[in-house]
């Protein structure tokens, strides 16, 4: 009988050690420590080069990892990160194209080379769209003589329609509006969502964007846009 205990104890004493040194720590999920905590792979996207998933084809915006510092923004990046426009990273340019304008005459971003420009795309159904095109006249209005433009894109829908909204609009807008009757435009710089804006430089060089609607009338936005026109690295706190 002694034995028989003796034995049995052996046999349990020895299945509890292969058991306990058998186990191991079950592995973390893609993107999380074995502590259980998320890493950071997107974060910082937009300030390393714009909003994650948008971007014109000609170069596209930059994302982070985990694994990369996030880059020092030079003067106009951070001009910009300051008021809420995602900057692109360096070396990146705009595409150039020619389309009609409201009053039929044939334009090209190109025409704009040497100014700031604020290509903004937009449709006449769209509730952001309307809402923030009353700022986006008064930003024209206080830029006018500096260099800096307005053009805006209309999405897919006709002259009629555009110019129908125009009249029942109660707001005068004196900026150019461009016609993207294919879409094609918006589709050569990736538009996913409308209102889109990107913000060239006078070089052509793709300088921020912001999806979603926005109060362009922002004393501190028309300050920078301001700086950029006049070639300024950085703007006044205010």
């Amino acid at each position: 009988m002694r034995k028989i205990i003796y034995t049995i104890f052996i046999i349990f004493f020895v299945v509890s050690a292969l058991y306990a040194g058998g186990r191991k720590e079950s592995p973390a999920p893609a993107g999380q420590s074995a502590s259980g905590s998320t890493s950071q792979t997107d974060a910082t996207a937009a300030q390393n080069g714009g909003s994650t998933g948008g971007g014109a084809k000609a170069g596209g915006a930059g994302t982070s990892t985990a694994n990369e510092q996030t880059p020092t923004l030079n003067g106009v990046q951070q001009a910009l990160a300051d008021v809420g426009i995602s900057p692109f990273r360096e070396g990146v340019h705009s595409v150039d194209f020619t389309i009609q304008t409201l009053d039929g005459k044939k334009r090209s971003l190109s025409d704009y080379r040497g100014k700031v420009v604020f290509l903004n795309f937009w449709a006449t159904w769209c509730p952001p769209c309307r809402a923030e095109m009353p700022s986006m006249q008064t930003l024209y209005t206080a830029m006018k003589g500096k260099d800096f433009d307005i053009v805006a894109v209309n999405v897919q829908e006709n002259a009629e329609a555009v110019h129908s909204f125009m009249k029942s609009e109660q707001t005068d807008f004196t900026f150019p509006i461009l016609l993207d009757g294919s879409g094609r435009v918006a589709s050569t710089y990736s538009v996913r969502g409308i209102p889109t804006t990107y913000i060239v430089g006078k070089e052509g060089q793709m300088l921020g964007m912001v999806v979603g609607g926005k109060d362009w009338a922002d004393p501190k936005i028309i300050d920078t846009f301001t700086s950029l026109a006049e070639n300024r690295t950085s703007v006044s706190s205010k």
